[in-house]
């Protein structure tokens, strides 16, 4: 009879344990491969084109060595030149749950000291998230994350590199009832002189998990339980 509960126990907690873990993974909201083109977002200036890395424009491809784009801009990516910027906004409908933000990026610049009187040339793209909350208040600077690249003022130069950007718990206001996120991504050149592209892809925006115990800590614990449990049952 034991032996029955016993087991019985063990399966019951083994359940327990995976629906426990399963509960706790992030739940991804929206991910942004670019597969369907520029679908959903708004630019604003420059000439963002939604392309992949075999119809990367050829003059691009005539001034840096793309190579190692390829093994971050997979399938279709957003691609800027200079001055860009691209918005979209997500409906929410879990309040006051943490959100992570994660994307790859590529970068090729050059600067050619050529007529000009740049003695720090450089240029960036950032993300920015801001929300919306039931009462119709817009929150500003709910997250925030930029790259940057710089030029010798006196030396040609050129650089190609790539890279991924996360973070996480961007909303910390517990009290917060967000209804909807906006997401800005700009690509800034305040140089003339420097010439850059960038390419954005697998922008991904998720629920951050919530933190649970490790499941075999868990199933340590249940069967040290259960051999106290049937100790006292032998001595009874």
């Amino acid at each position: 009879m034991f032996r029955t509960r016993a087991c019985f126990s063990i399966a019951f907690l083994v359940v327990s344990l995976f629906c426990i873990t399963s509960v706790a993974k992030g739940n991804i909201i929206i991910n942004w491969d670019f597969s369907n083109g520029l679908a959903g977002w708004q630019i604003v200036g420059g000439d963002v084109i939604a392309t992949n890395y075999s119809d990367i424009p050829i003059d691009y491809k005539n001034t840096w060595d793309l190579s190692n784009w390829d093994n971050k801009m997979d399938g279709g990516f957003a691609l800027t030149h200079n001055h860009s910027y691209m918005s979209t906004s997500v409906g929410i409908v879990t309040s006051g749950t943490p959100y992570s933000l994660s994307f790859d990026y590529a970068v090729a610049w050059s600067y050619v000291p050529e007529n000009t009187t740049d003695l720090h040339p450089y240029g960036y793209f950032y993300v920015t998230i801001d929300g919306l909350t039931s009462d119709g208040i817009m929150h500003h600077g709910l997250g925030y994350k930029e790259v940057d690249w710089y030029a010798s003022g006196s030396v040609a130069a050129k650089d190609v590199f790539t890279g991924s950007v996360y973070y996480d718990n961007f909303i910390q206001w517990p009290n917060a009832d967000y209804k909807e996120l906006f997401i800005d991504l700009g690509v800034f050149n305040p140089n003339i002189s420097l010439e850059q592209i960038v390419g954005i892809d697998n922008i991904t925006l998720s629920v951050v998990p919530t933190p649970v115990p490790s499941p075999f800590v868990l199933l340590g614990v249940g069967l040290a339980c259960l051999s106290i449990f049937s100790r006292k049952l032998k001595r009874s």
